[in-house]
């Protein structure tokens, strides 16, 4: 389910939300392991495969990077969020944003010294390019943690930059509107 790319700034509300399949960081190990496709969480091809009754996914797509404090602030905000709005439909991914330079296994470390063990969504990570973030976020300055909300039909519905509390609870409002209750 490709998406039409926004423009040089990354996706918007309106968009149609692009497929993506990162590797999953395991806290423990320090491994990447299986792929994690945004497809599978979104609209009508991940509610055939939920048990029947299940409701439609949205999907939270969250970004960080291992030198924002902010950001995991924010990780730990969005933990709480995954497990309140998780059995009512959403699902919250966490992508790393590196910059060119930073390499992947520095990144790694870093992450797993400063993530508990215990956070109930994916860290996902690419591993040779920085496709995704360009994709989403776009190609100039980011304020990070950055987020894009996807309704269940595969649409970004909200975009956020800054982790403050402000945009958090906005974000926090849109989701509690579009989950079911």
């Amino acid at each position: 389910m490709p998406g039409d790319p926004g423009p040089s700034g990354g996706l918007f509300p309106g968009h149609h939300f692009i497929d993506f399949g990162l590797p999953r960081l395991d806290l423990t190990t320090g491994k990447l392991g299986g792929l994690v496709w945004a497809s599978e969480f979104v609209g009508d091809a991940a509610h055939e495969t939920e048990a029947p009754g299940a409701p439609k996914r949205m999907l939270l797509i969250n970004f960080f990077a291992t030198w924002c404090a902010p950001c995991f602030d924010e990780l730990q905000v969005l933990n709480e969020w995954q497990e309140r709005y998780g059995p009512r439909g959403l699902q919250v991914v966490a992508i790393n944003y590196r910059l060119p330079a930073e390499g992947l296994v520095a990144s790694i470390e870093l992450t797993r010294t400063r993530v508990p063990v215990d956070l109930g969504f994916p860290l996902l990570f690419e591993r040779y390019t920085i496709r995704n973030q360009s994709a989403y976020l776009g190609d100039g300055e980011v304020v990070l943690p950055a987020n894009v909300l996807v309704d269940e039909s595969g649409r970004v519905v909200h975009r956020t930059q800054g982790g403050q509390p402000e945009v958090l609870e906005e974000l926090r409002r849109i989701i509690d509107s579009h989950v079911d209750n």
